[in-house]
C-alpha cells in the first residue's frame, strides 16, 4: 500500500506505536495469567481436594481459555485502535 513519499515514515511510525502497545498490553497479560493459573491451581488442589495431576492440568488448560477469552480481545482492541489513529493521521496530512 503506498501513501506517498513521507507517508513511509508516517507507517514506521505507526508500526512502532503498535509495537509499543502490544509490549505495555504484554506486560499487563502475563503476571496475570500467573496469577489466575495460581488461584486455580490452590482451588482445585486444596479447596475442592482434586487430585494433583488434574489440578496441574486444569492450570495447564487455563491459559488457553485466558488467551481466548483475554489477550485475543485486548489484541483486536489495540489493534483497533492503532488503524484509527493511522487514518485520522492520513486524513490529517491530506
Amino acid at each position: 500500500m503506498d501513501f506517498g513519499g513521507d507517508d513511509d515514515g508516517l507507517l514506521h511510525k505507526v508500526v512502532a506505536e503498535k509495537k509499543a502497545h502490544l509490549k505495555n498490553a504484554e506486560a499487563i497479560l502475563l503476571p496475570l495469567f500467573i496469577v489466575v493459573a495460581v488461584i486455580v491451581f490452590v482451588l482445585c488442589f486444596w479447596h475442592y481436594e482434586i487430585s494433583l495431576p488434574f489440578s496441574i492440568g486444569i492450570t495447564i488448560l487455563v491459559v488457553p481459555a485466558m488467551l481466548f477469552g483475554v489477550a485475543f480481545p485486548v489484541g483486536y482492541i489495540l489493534g483497533k485502535r492503532a488503524a484509527r489513529r493511522l487514518k485520522s493521521r492520513i486524513h490529517d496530512q491530506s
